[in-house]
């Protein structure tokens, strides 16, 4: 295996992480709240939420938040790559994805099932 598929580009923004961490971190927050009954996914108007309720609504920034950086840093490889390379190099992006997600995502559905 070649290290560059395990390695982050040195280039990365490393707050920019952080804080896509952090909206994704409120997304969670959100599906806890909704899911566990302290925010009712369908309230009559806003003026019926108290003032923990609609902070809890906020969270929604979250995901604008993840979704807008995530795609900064993405593009961001990608057309380094195109500078670099002359390619976007999709191949070796997937791949490196493939080994951040898979493993753990099959790590957790092995664990559920015991």
């Amino acid at each position: 295996m070649r290290e560059s598929l395990f390695a982050p580009p040195r280039d990365q923004f490393a707050a920019l992480n952080g804080l896509r961490g952090f909206g994704a971190w409120l997304v969670v927050l959100m599906h806890v709240a909704v899911f566990t009954g302290v925010l009712p996914l369908l309230t009559k108007s806003k003026a019926d939420l108290d003032v923990f309720r609609h902070a809890i609504n906020g969270f929604w920034v979250g995901l604008d938040l993840f979704f807008v950086l995530a795609g900064f840093l993405i593009g961001r490889i990608l057309i380094g790559n195109l500078v670099k390379r002359g390619e976007l190099g999709f191949r070796s992006y997937f791949i490196r994805r493939w080994f951040r997600i898979f493993p753990p995502y099959y790590l957790v559905l092995t664990l559920a099932l015991f």
